[in-house]
């Protein structure tokens, strides 16, 4: 009974330690997803990003048209030279024949191997333009939140907080601890400030 006495007073007093500690904490909150959607440079980054990309993409658009265009002529060539041996069937002795359909049957598997490069090196050129094309984005995310976090710091350090959550990570909040529009003007004149460096 006495070890439950006592145990119990060190949880209460344990638990009331953690209160005052806690009650020291000056805790704010920001919505990053908001601050991240209005980041004044996102607009100008995405942009930046898609004129970079502009060139690379427009070289894969003319790949893949290449690589159709062929495809389709290779079928064309040989509808035409199927037909011409069955017009020219009646006349033609079964060695001649044998022969024709020999030779068709080589310039189809040449043309395949022909469009299976092509395929191939349209396939790979994509994947390239693809995984540059993330990294990049991935890149320009990583800055946009780094951004976001430098004037979070900076804000909660003017105004003394100790502790800044996302809102989604928040229960509940007073009033007069969303610290989203504080954070949005410190991006507002850094991105102002950066840009007249520029």
């Amino acid at each position: 009974m006495k070890k439950i006495a006592k145990l119990t007073a060190l949880t209460l007093v344990a638990g009331l330690a953690s209160g005052v500690a806690m009650a020291d904490e000056n805790v704010g909150i920001i919505n990053v997803q908001y601050l991240y959607s209005h980041h004044p440079d996102r607009q100008a980054a995405f942009e930046k990003l898609q004129q970079e990309f502009k060139a690379p993409a427009a070289k894969l658009q003319t790949q893949e048209k290449q690589f159709l265009a062929a495809k389709e002529k290779f079928a064309k060539e040989v509808e035409a030279k199927v037909k011409a041996l069955e017009k020219a069937a009646p006349k033609l002795t079964q060695a001649q024949m044998k022969q024709r359909q020999a030779d068709i049957a080589a310039f189809a598997k040449k043309s395949e191997g022909e469009l299976k490069g092509l395929y191939e090196r349209l396939q790979s050129a994509s994947m390239a333009f693809n995984a540059e094309n993330q990294q990049a984005v991935v890149a320009t995310n990583q800055r946009l939140l780094k951004e976001i976090q430098v004037a979070t710091d900076k804000v909660a350090q003017e105004k003394k907080y100790t502790l800044v959550l996302d809102e989604k990570a928040a229960v509940y909040a007073a009033k007069g601890k969303d610290l989203t529009q504080d954070v949005l003007h410190v991006l507002e004149s850094e991105t102002k400030a950066n840009t007249k460096a520029k």
